[in-house]
């Protein structure tokens, strides 16, 4: 597994919000699903696993990516990140990169173990932190991103990334489902060169 910290995964829904470009100092949990459109599991039991924690850690310091190793909503970007992580098969949920071992069977305590992991991390104090302002000119219909990245305590020897990630909510067909379901918080491609972004250290 490659070695990479991403330091903030930018969340954009094709909207025009911004945020200010005010450096984050509270630590985040990133979360992410490896999954494909043609699985029938995804569409199940994995689907509402996805459901129950985008509603659980909606108002958290939480990021979630859906990562389309394969299928019809794959790109370069989610094959690179999909094969960055250990595991075979779909849907695979992990919680800052170890996978969270859900089954069909275990959905309630999953959610229980990543509510912990969570609230841990929450209880830490980061070792970078990351201003962003974002937004889509309406004018030009441009995506713009400006970002700072600041270190709040030294770190130890290694490689450390800034990702910024284009992720978009997507109508698409899915097994076990439909040929119309909204697919969340789709990782659709890196808005820096090469899939983990850009070395800072």
């Amino acid at each position: 597994m490659k070695n990479v910290i991403t330091l903030l995964v930018l969340v954009f829904m094709i909207s025009t919000s911004a945020i200010g470009q005010e450096v984050s100092k509270k630590q985040w949990t990133l979360m992410h699903e490896r999954t494909a459109d043609w699985c029938p599991f995804c569409g199940s039991w994995g689907w509402d696993f996805k459901t129950n924690l985008l509603n659980e850690f909606q108002n958290d310091n939480v990021l979630f990516m859906a990562v389309h190793h394969s299928g019809g909503l794959q790109n370069s970007t989610s094959t690179a990140v999909g094969n960055n992580f250990t595991g075979a098969g779909q849907p695979i949920f992990y919680a800052d990169g170890t996978n969270l071992n859900l089954s069909n069977s275990n959905g309630a305590q999953t959610l229980e173990d990543a509510k912990l992991i969570v609230d841990f991390n929450q209880s830490l104090l980061p070792f970078a932190g990351v201003g962003i302002n974002a937004g889509l000119s309406e004018s030009t219909d441009t995506l713009y991103v400006d970002t700072k990245v600041e270190f709040l305590s030294e770190v130890e020897d290694g490689d450390y990334y800034l990702g910024l990630y284009l992720l978009e909510d997507v109508t698409h067909m899915q097994a076990s489902r439909s040929s119309n379901e909204l697919h969340k918080n789709v990782l659709r491609s890196s808005l820096l060169e090469g899939a983990f972004g850009k070395q800072i250290v």
